[in-house]
């Protein structure tokens, strides 16, 4: 029986945790949290954690980035990224459609 709830329990939290590593959605506005990030971008996943970026919205990216934080979460093909650099990788914090991530940082209509 203790065997059996050690498992369950290790189950529980190996499948909690892609999940507590995916962008969020906070409260604070898109355009604080732009403000707040180290880097922004409208890009098109290339590969699972690779996007090709085809818009910079803040830093001075290449053509091309790695991203963590995105692997699994459901964020789509093309999408607009906000960026945090911790410990030399660049991890995503929030993922939004390209129009949104637009609207926010003043690019476009």
């Amino acid at each position: 029986m203790k065997r059996l709830l050690v498992a369950t329990v290790r189950l529980t939290l190996i499948g909690a945790a892609p999940a507590a590593a995916c962008p969020r959605t906070s409260t604070r506005a898109l355009h604080d949290r732009l403000v707040a990030s180290d880097a922004a971008f409208v890009g098109k996943r290339v590969k699972p954690g690779v996007y090709r970026v085809q818009t910079r919205v803040r830093d001075d990216l290449g053509r091309r980035v790695r991203v963590r934080g995105v692997r699994g979460c459901g964020v789509p093909k093309r999408a607009g990224l906000l960026l945090d650099r911790r410990h030399g990788h660049w991890v995503a914090t929030t993922a939004v459609a390209p129009s949104e991530l637009f609207k926010a940082s003043g690019i476009g209509p």
